[in-house]
């Protein structure tokens, strides 16, 4: 039971969100609209009893996000929350690196993949984002290709274009 997760839904700007805690953090802001949720879900071991230190950690992410939505969140890009980040080796470094964008800013695949020492895995890189448990606070929306064109983004690209214009860059929707 150390390692099981308890799942709540809440409604944020850009849709329902699920969200995922756990004994070591926040495991998972998923769109509940995105055709991998479930997938993400059955993915985590449920706990079906909330604890209370999952019922503070839920307010604690509710507060994140909140305070991410009304502008007032870190300029750093890092949360304030504990984060329970699970994947392979390269993902969860893809995902840190992620982390390391400031509010408003972007940075390319290829920057990102320079960052975690793998120049040539712009591809892979890629995959890794998509892979993201953690939307939003691990901000995957902030990673652009060369040349400001969006990619992809799980959530879906209005989500992307939302996101990067609310913390004050436009979006570009053109390829590069």
């Amino acid at each position: 039971m150390n390692d099981s997760v308890s799942v709540k839904r809440i409604s944020s700007p850009i849709g329902e969100l699920i969200l995922g805690v756990g004994r070591g953090g926040c495991r998972l802001i998923e769109f509940a609209d995105r055709s991998d949720a479930r997938r993400s879900l059955a993915a985590l071991p449920y706990n079906l009893r909330v604890s209370d230190a999952d019922r503070a950690l839920f307010r604690q992410v509710e507060s994140e996000l909140a305070a991410y939505f009304a502008g007032s969140s870190s300029a750093s890009g890092a949360p304030a929350i504990p984060l329970d980040l699970r994947g392979t080796a390269f993902q969860v470094a893809v995902w840190q690196a992620l982390l390391g964008i400031p509010h408003g800013e972007t940075r390319t695949y290829a920057e990102i993949a320079d960052s975690v020492g793998r120049p040539a895995a712009v591809r892979a890189v890629g995959i890794a984002i998509g892979r993201n448990p953690v939307s939003v606070l691990v901000p995957c929306h902030r990673v652009v290709r060369t040349g400001g064109g969006l990619g992809g983004y799980g959530g879906g690209l209005w989500r992307k274009e939302y996101l990067l214009e609310f913390e004050g860059r436009p979006a570009r929707t053109q390829a590069a």
